[in-house]
């Protein structure tokens, strides 16, 4: 192939690359993602007339920073394609800038790029460079079309060919070592369906867009933890909330967050279920509770956990004074326990001994709340309430503890009876079982209280005993799970 004819080719495809950059130039609403394509493309142009000027016996080794800013240029386009440009800093630019730097240098210094020990080891780094930014872009490309929704594919699906067709040219340049520089064909036709990418991609800005604003488009109040609990994003909601509360918003560990919001309560009180979480009283007269949810990779090891901020304030003052009025605790419909507390003392004030005292403790429901969500953990709590309802006799107090406890005290009873109504409280269950997609199961434990005995104690009894059925179910539940 003679020099006239690959002087035409290199001609014709200036030519090509000259024509994408004034279209993409003309476009009066440029964002980064425009910006990288005609650095991109102008890198080329002068990798070209650098070509040209070889045929007519100019210098080799001029075309090589060009080469090496082109690549770092598709490299840019690719992370900003994806909406990934927060990675992309100003610092990591200018570290990814250092090794075209080296090379323009070294190759506009002819002594230095004439001298083997500095020639060698340059080249190998320049090679290395040129071909692991494609490689990268590539890879980014795939994760990224793997995640994508099929509707938003087609712009994917053209960057990872240019990606393709750039990594085999450049492959193809090592091997052949052709006088024709097939890399720039292969960065040619790389370019071209960046630009028919680029052209492609409003519709999956759009999605990026909606996928990343939607975090901060949640009214409630999170933050995200990593393993050393230290801050790594939280969303909209949750900055507006520090800012009202006079909080330093840029606290990179969540423990100084917590610092403040101590420092800031009145009264600070942890649930009776440690899932629910901790409340915390502002002078303000504002409640609000705190909840960390674990995050699990696939094996099921904690990654980090998420922390949900819940503004109680409005309905515990409903629930309290609803509470304090009935004596009926809201989600169950049972009696609270205060109220519980009261009749007890009436009842043993009457004599009614014994007095049979049955604890029950819901299986699973923070496995309900962390699957399913809080508000199936609410409706399992009401289910429970309905077994505790209509597993116990009329006479009988039914009361829901706190959390995910619940107590049946039983006046004037026996061991039989009390063991009766523990499996009528089962029985319920098992019948109910199948119209839900979650588990239904309580321990329970019972003891029987006389006149002679601390009531405290008989509790306490009754407790151990439901912790041993608690102690069976859990060994049931993970032989179930591994088998």
């Amino acid at each position: 192939m003679d020099n006239l004819m690959l002087t035409c080719i290199y001609l014709g495809i200036t030519i090509a690359l000259l024509f994408t950059v004034i279209k993409t130039a003309k476009n009066k609403e440029k964002g980064k993602l425009e910006k990288w394509f005609i650095f991109t493309t102008a890198m080329m142009i002068c990798w070209v007339l650098c070509l040209i000027y070889e045929l007519f016996g100019g210098a080799q080794d001029y075309k090589l920073p060009f080469i090496a800013l082109s690549s770092l240029g598709c490299f840019c386009y690719g992370i900003h394609f994806f909406g990934l440009g927060s990675y992309l800093s100003k610092q990591v630019v200018y570290a990814l800038l250092v090794p075209p730097l080296v090379t323009a240098f070294v190759a506009f210094t002819p002594f230095l790029a004439f001298t083997k020990e500095v020639q060698v080891p340059w080249f190998g780094a320049h090679v290395f460079y040129c071909n692991i930014l494609p490689v990268s872009v590539f890879i980014i490309a795939l994760i990224q079309f793997q995640k994508m929704d099929q509707r938003y594919r087609v712009p994917s699906a053209l960057l990872l060919i240019g990606a393709i067709v750039n990594i085999i040219t450049n492959g193809m340049v090592l091997v052949l070592a052709p006088r024709l520089d097939i890399m720039i064909i292969g960065r040619t036709i790389t370019v071209v369906f960046l630009y028919v990418a680029m052209n492609r991609h409003k519709e999956l800005e759009a999605y990026l867009l909606s996928q990343k604003n939607a975090f901060n488009c949640i009214d409630r109040i999170m933050f995200f933890l990593d393993n050393k609990q230290q801050v790594v994003t939280m969303n909209g909601a949750a900055l507006k909330w520090l800012e009202s509360q006079d909080i330093c918003g840029t606290h990179s560990s969540f423990g100084e967050i917590e610092k403040e919001l101590v420092q800031k309560a009145t009264h600070i009180e942890c649930c009776d279920n440690e899932d629910e979480g901790t409340d915390y009283s502002l002078i303000d007269g504002e409640v609000y509770n705190l909840r960390h949810r674990d995050i699990l990779d696939k094996e099921g090891s904690p990654i980090g956990c998420c922390v949900y901020v819940t503004n109680k304030t409005t309905n515990r003052r409903l629930v309290e004074e609803l509470d304090k009025v009935s004596g009926m605790d809201a989600l169950t419909g049972l009696t609270n326990r205060r109220s519980c507390d009261l009749r007890i003392e009436e009842m043993r004030a009457k004599g009614r001994f014994p007095i049979g005292i049955i604890i029950g403790d819901v299986n699973g429901l923070k496995r309900v709340n962390d699957e399913l969500g809080h508000e199936m953990g609410d409706v399992l709590l009401r289910i429970m309430g309905e077994a505790i309802i209509c597993g116990s006799p009329p006479d009988s107090i039914q009361c829901r503890m706190g959390g995910d406890e619940f107590m049946v005290v039983v006046p004037e009873t026996t061991e039989k009876h009390c063991k009766d109504i523990v499996q009528d409280i089962r029985s319920f269950l098992e019948r109910n079982q199948e119209q839900y997609a979650f588990e239904l199961s309580m321990s329970l434990g019972m003891a029987l209280n006389d006149e002679s005995t601390d009531l405290e104690c008989t509790i306490k009894q009754a407790d151990q005993m439901m912790y041993g059925d608690k102690q069976k179910y859990y060994c049931k539940y993970s032989a179930k799970r591994y088998n």
